[in-house]
């Protein structure tokens, strides 16, 4: 079965409110169950590496085998269980077996997985073992909305491997009858009530990272891969488009909001965002398109620049950095250098991810994908396609016109960088940030526009849009860091000449970027889609 859930962290400040409202304050109280979970993987990590989790869970008085992976929608969750016949408490499990499954297509899959890794000519342990266990009291209600009923779980407790623990206190609201849009619904009026922020990642995943000894998950950078046809509606090409970014957008904002995460997150989120923004402009044009995407316009441009002074704090601890203190001790001053403004930036972060706008962006890119229209047909190929045979009536195809209506807004955007960039020279610093953003933006919208285009014409684009990129973001950002220094009024000489020596850097940069945008202004010019 596919379940559908979102599943949401506590503050600890509003848990006890939590537990009162889903235990039913006013009305019988219910009782909680407790659930001990035992979860399964080979010593290399197959189940996890592939996305799938292998349980044994004491519920009540006996055993179920429970096997999860991700669903066809790249949102949802195959489920299946298996209620075994052994009886025995919670100490006394009874063996796992993936042959249980071996009826549905996942359990198929796992149980060619783990056979394909059996090799006869060496030693090496490929058996299932215990990798991590959860211990959860759970309370449950069930609520009806307008769209059909949800369950409401109210999980408190731990994951633990080896001695390591990780606390848990979260609310899973999960689909039991009718249309998703009820569990959006009852997130949109619950989470604010209780400052509740989403977070995609499971049990299994979270339990897999404790086993390793890691804290922070990595970055997530994958785009899917669109598929578009001529026949395909904006609407529909859009939605393929915000399907592609969803899943990266929802996972590192989770990293994000949790505060266990690094500059990479807040990158690929800024990143993800920008490429979503690009999306929305580019299906512009479209009534339909503009509509079903203006309520993610505002929140995804607000989320970008609030996570702007994340990214300039990177910059100054990355390559920047280091090319200063390098400097330094070139003049012989070998002293401590201090980057500015490096005080409370992660705190900031946390807090504009778990916000109110931020997480109805959230919710929002989830409701803008819930339509059976999209498909994906398998979220570890990372490809997205849109569902449904192409109409057979070439008059339907011909009336579409979506790679005439999507290669008239790229060809302006082509015009205005060859514009820019063949008077680079002559740009402002605002000019040429201005041109570096919209370098980005072409490149990211022809991504999004695969199978419409000519592959080879899209290539010819595209490539010197990525050379252009490199050399725009190190001038970027040797632009970001002169205006960190810019209020060194007051600070030690150190400061002063890390100011100095960027602006030198500038300088030079801009030289060896001019010759580049001539040539990248010639391309664009020469060079079309179609």
């Amino acid at each position: 079965m596919i379940e559908f859930e979102l599943k949401f962290q506590i503050p600890p400040g509003r848990r006890d409110a939590v537990r009162s409202f889903v235990a039913g304050r006013g009305r019988p109280l219910l009782r909680p169950v407790d659930l001990q979970a035992l979860y399964f993987d080979t010593p290399q990590r197959l189940l996890a590496r592939a996305g799938i989790a292998l349980r044994l869970r004491h519920e009540g008085a006996g055993w179920v085998q429970t096997l999860k992976g991700a669903a066809t929608d790249g949102i949802g969750r195959e489920e299946y269980n298996l209620t075994l016949q052994h009886l025995g408490d919670s100490r006394n499990p009874p063996d796992v077996d993936p042959r249980r499954h071996r009826d549905v297509p996942l359990g198929k899959r796992l149980v060619e997985l783990l056979a394909a890794d059996v090799d006869p000519d060496t030693d090496t342990d490929t058996g299932l073992r215990c990798s991590y266990r959860s211990d959860v009291r759970r309370l449950l209600r069930q609520l009806k909305t307008r769209f059909g009923t949800v369950e409401l779980a109210f999980d408190e407790g731990h994951l633990v491997s080896e001695g390591s623990k990780l606390a848990i206190c979260e609310l899973e609201i999960e689909l039991i009858s009718g249309h998703p849009m009820a569990v959006i619904d009852a997130a949109r009026r619950w989470a604010p009530r209780f400052g509740l922020w989403l977070d995609t990642r499971s049990k299994a995943e979270r339990g897999d990272l404790l086993a390793r000894g890691e804290r922070i998950a990595v970055a997530q950078s994958q785009v899917a891969r669109t598929t578009l046809h001529e026949q395909h509606s904006p609407r529909a090409a859009l939605q393929a488009s915000i399907v592609a970014v969803r899943n990266a957008i929802l996972a590192n904002a989770s990293q994000i909001a949790s505060g266990l995460f690094d500059a990479e997150h807040v990158h690929q989120l800024r990143v993800m965002l920008r490429r979503l923004r690009v999306h929305l402009r580019l299906f512009a044009d479209d009534p339909a398109a503009a509509a079903s995407g203006r309520p993610l316009a505002a929140p995804a441009a607000e989320l970008f620049r609030g996570l702007g002074a994340g990214r300039d704090r990177s910059v100054l601890a990355g390559p920047v950095s280091t090319n200063i203190v390098a400097a330094l001790r070139q003049a012989g001053d070998d002293g401590e250098f201090q980057l500015p403004n490096a005080d409370d930036a992660d705190a900031r972060m946390v807090e504009l991810v778990r916000s109110l706008a931020s997480q109805q962006l959230l919710l929002g890119l989830v409701e803008a994908t819930l339509p059976a229209f999209v498909d994906v047909p398998s979220a570890s190929e990372g490809r997205v396609s849109l569902a449904g045979a192409a109409p057979a009536d070439a008059k339907l195809i011909k009336q579409s016109h979506l790679s005439s209506l999507l290669a008239k807004r790229l060809g302006h955007w082509q015009r205005s960088i060859a514009r820019d960039a063949g008077k680079f020279d002559e740009l402002d610093e605002a000019a040429r940030h201005r041109l570096r953003k919209h370098v980005k933006r072409l490149r990211y919208a022809i991504e999004a526009t695969n199978g419409l285009f000519d592959k080879r014409r899209s290539k010819a684009v595209t490539k010197p849009l990525k050379s252009a990129q490199l050399l725009l973001g190190d001038l970027n950002d040797l632009s970001t860091a002169i205006q960190v220094f810019g209020g060194v009024a007051g600070a030690d000489h150190r400061a002063w000449f890390a100011r100095g020596w960027l602006i030198a850097q500038q300088q030079t940069q801009v030289d060896r970027v001019a010759r580049p945008m001539k040539r990248l202004a010639l391309a664009m010019r020469k060079k079309r889609l179609r």
